[in-house]
């Protein structure tokens, strides 16, 4: 059977299994990546799931859901980052690493190399892009800092997963978290469902009707 916890009771439990230096540590870590994969997976629904699906974001508000997605994609690169952060004054991986026992202490410390290392794609747009901005990127003097993929992100997601589940395997002897399947109630799988409904609504009272395929099935 399952069991659910309020946030201070996990709080506590970790507490009282990892002690009270790393337990909130862990526990603080293990929400912020909860947190980054319900982003991810709404963004992943939204704006990652058909050419069909995006030409009804477009075909209600282009200019809103295009902030959104820039919005979102920025969030990400941030969260990263700080999660990545080798400041000893930040809430970090580096953080997790000292404070583990050290019979998983060389483990842990591999798995965090790794991450950093997946996520450094995104340093150069945080520094010169996001978190500040560069004088010579601004004014067009220097080549604007990419964004990276989509999979570069998904890459980070994974390797912050495995250094997370080093310390939850250690302490609480569990299998990985099934994080693909956490979605909010009322996210955008309602949002996405609402739009359409409203379009076909509008249609059918305007008599407007959008090309079933799009423009390169189209062209074919």
């Amino acid at each position: 059977m399952a069991v659910h916890e309020t946030p201070n009771q996990m709080l506590e439990r970790h507490r009282r299994t990892m002690g009270e230096e790393l337990g909130p540590i862990f526990h603080r870590l293990w929400n912020d990546a909860a947190q980054l994969h319900l982003k991810w997976n709404e963004f992943v629904v939204l704006f990652a799931t058909s050419p069909a699906q995006l030409r009804v974001l477009n075909s209600v508000a282009p200019a809103f859901f295009n902030n959104v997605f820039e919005l979102s994609y920025e969030d990400f690169l941030l969260s990263l980052m700080r999660i990545a952060d080798s400041d000893h004054q930040t809430l970090s991986v580096h953080t997790l690493a000292r404070h583990v026992r050290v019979a998983i202490r060389d483990e842990v410390n591999a798995a965090k190399v790794k991450f950093v290392d997946a996520a450094a794609f995104a340093e150069d747009a945080r520094n010169n892009l996001i978190a500040h901005r560069n004088l010579d990127v601004a004014l067009g003097r220097a080549p604007r800092p990419t964004y990276g993929s989509r999979n570069e992100i998904r890459g980070a997601i994974r390797a912050l997963d495995d250094v997370i589940h080093i310390v939850e395997r250690h302490y609480y002897k569990t299998a990985p978290t099934m994080w693909d399947f956490l979605e909010p109630l009322g996210g955008t799988r309602t949002l996405v469902s609402m739009l359409e409904r409203g379009l076909r609504d509008r249609d059918r009272e305007i008599g407007h009707h959008r090309h079933p395929s799009p423009p390169d099935e189209a062209a074919e």
